[in-house]
């Protein structure tokens, strides 16, 4: 984590010191400018992660639930994502089969958008081609949410670490898979989870992709053209073929 922190500051420190330079041109300052707030950014979003970690963990975090319907929260989160993902060639669609459309469900909407948020950034972090899609589905009455993507994959001895703070994984490839650099948008992710009673679980298999799958304890509150499961025909499209949530 120091070093993860030290490198941002280091680049904010040295490029704020060649800005003093009477020589540089117009396209060398707004080149350094572009460094420092990109650096400045990347910093803030370490240190945010840290504090809500802290936070959680410490059970300062209060849930303020509201009615909300799944529609509109998986709206709000692609918005939120898309003009990410237009910088890529990857896919990105949201999943939500007909029968389950217009269910309401009573929870913690910032809560659960954090998690998405940053499974989502995470999976566009790590994934070079094909699709990201994020879902959901219904089972037992009870809701499965999930992301899946089709990135370099998790091997399976490293898939218990992987929500571990500070960790940063790989599978030999280039890329790391921790959204937020430093090793803790996973772990925020599992103890958000842990704190509205749910769990999460994740399917990888190296050069396949992954598929991260949570659920929690909600209200349900299903319209009349909402009340049916899920059927056979929406599975959770995940890599290892395995029982997901009971």
């Amino acid at each position: 984590m120091s070093h993860e922190i030290r490198t941002p500051m280091n680049a904010i420190v040295g490029f704020a010191e060649l800005l003093k330079s009477p020589d540089l041109t117009k396209n060398e300052q707004h080149d350094y400018i572009d460094i420092i707030r990109q650096n400045s950014d990347l910093l803030l979003n370490m240190l945010n992660n840290i504090l809500d970690l802290s936070k959680l963990e410490a059970k300062l975090v209060e849930i303020n639930t509201s009615e909300f319907s799944i529609s509109s929260l998986f709206s709000q989160i692609y918005n939120a994502h898309i003009t990410q993902i237009r910088k890529t060639r990857l896919f990105f669609e949201k999943d939500i089969p007909d029968e389950i459309k217009n269910i309401v469900i009573k929870s913690d909407r910032t809560l659960l958008f954090q998690v998405f948020s940053n499974l989502i950034t995470n999976a566009i972090k790590v994934t070079r081609q094909g699709e990201i899609r994020y879902g959901v589905r219904l089972k037992n009455q009870k809701v499965h949410f999930f992301v899946f993507d089709t990135g370099p994959g998790i091997p399976r001895q490293q898939q218990e670490k992987i929500f571990e703070r500070f960790s940063q994984l790989n599978n030999g490839s280039d890329v790391s898979f921790n959204a937020d650099g430093v090793g803790l948008g996973l772990s925020i992710c599992k103890a958000i989870l842990n704190l509205l009673d749910g769990q999460i679980k994740l399917h990888s298999e190296v050069n396949k992709g992954s598929t991260f799958i949570f659920s929690f304890s909600t209200d349900i509150l299903t319209s009349q053209e909402g009340e049916k499961e899920s059927g056979q025909s929406a599975n959770i499209p995940i890599i290892e073929k395995e029982q997901a949530f009971s």
